[in-house]
């Protein structure tokens, strides 16, 4: 073979590599951020009204307190429809007892296409390293499971000294209260 077909047979080989690698890059979709991914609202049919406190906290089995560490994978059920596992520190328990450190499933996430989140009306994703309240269920499996309106309400405190003055934290803890006298 000529030194000039060598060369030619080496850059159309390389140049073959270079197409694969950029077509191949340009097929995969990489959310850098969900908060820049549409929101598609679900809704849902409660058996209480969801914008009664004291209702829900009746309901539900754990409401605290916590600053959100880690965002985990994305489990999709047999509808495709997502839930996010997140790992958070327990700052305050106002109904049931969980330990410090809890791992938690959170209805809603990134759709399985990665082209929007999917939540229920009246939701939101918690984001890392924030405070919320969450309104939970325990599993069967002994899960903790976050799902519904109003069950991730965000915290505006700058530390946990300051938690107890958050009108949320009162407002619920208020509801925590009254159903424990009833």
């Amino acid at each position: 073979m000529e030194p000039q077909s060598k060369m030619k047979s080496k850059f159309i080989y390389v140049l073959a590599i270079v197409i694969n690698v950029l077509f191949l890059a340009g097929c995969q979709t990489t959310v850098l951020d969900q908060e820049d991914l549409p929101i598609e609202p679900l809704h849902a049919v409660y058996a209480i009204d969801m914008a009664d406190e004291q209702a829900v906290v009746k309901q539900a089995d754990y409401v605290f307190v916590a600053k959100v560490k880690t965002r985990g994978e994305v489990e999709y059920d047999e509808e495709n429809f997502p839930s996010t596992v997140y790992q958070v520190d327990i700052l305050h328990n106002l109904k049931g007892k969980l330990k410090r450190e809890e791992k938690i499933i959170k209805s809603g996430g990134i759709s399985r296409e990665g082209d929007k989140l999917m939540l229920f009306e009246h939701d939101r994703l918690p984001q890392k390293e924030k405070l919320y309240l969450f309104i939970a269920y325990k599993q069967t499996d002994g899960g903790v499971l976050v799902s519904g309106a109003n069950s991730t309400l965000a915290i505006e405190a700058s530390n946990n000294a300051t938690i107890k003055d958050d009108k949320t934290y009162q407002l619920y803890d208020k509801a925590v209260r009254k159903t424990e006298i009833h």
